[in-house]
């Protein structure tokens, strides 16, 4: 249901920002097979800090899961991070959560070569 995941979008945004970190849609398409036919509109999500990115953590999901089924994850994760740091300034890791094809908001379909 759309109107929950943009819900749960703008929960978890408001949630981050408390942390320093931005929640954002990265619209990008992926080409046809060997770069024929038309390209597979798909997106990721990027919880990025307002400060240097030092490491970039690409994570995919697992059976059944979407990349926003991460969220409360790292909320949790940067919520005991901020705890332990109270540093400000410093690089802090980002995450870009990806769907597989057919999973989320992608176009395709889920298969073993993916």
């Amino acid at each position: 249901d759309d109107s929950h995941y943009r819900k749960d979008m703008a929960r978890s945004g408001r949630a981050l920002s408390a942390w320093g970190y931005s929640l954002d849609e990265v619209p990008y398409v992926v080409p046809g097979f060997l770069g024929v036919g038309p390209g597979l509109a798909h997106r990721a999500l990027l919880v990025a800090p307002s400060v240097s990115i030092s490491t970039l953590w690409v994570v995919y999901g697992g059976n059944a899961m979407v990349a926003a089924d991460w969220l409360p994850f790292l909320e949790d994760v940067l919520r005991a991070q901020a705890s332990k740091e109270q540093q400000k300034g410093e690089d802090r890791p980002g995450f870009l959560l990806v769907d597989f094809p057919g999973y989320g908001y992608n176009e395709g379909r889920p298969a073993a070569g993916a």
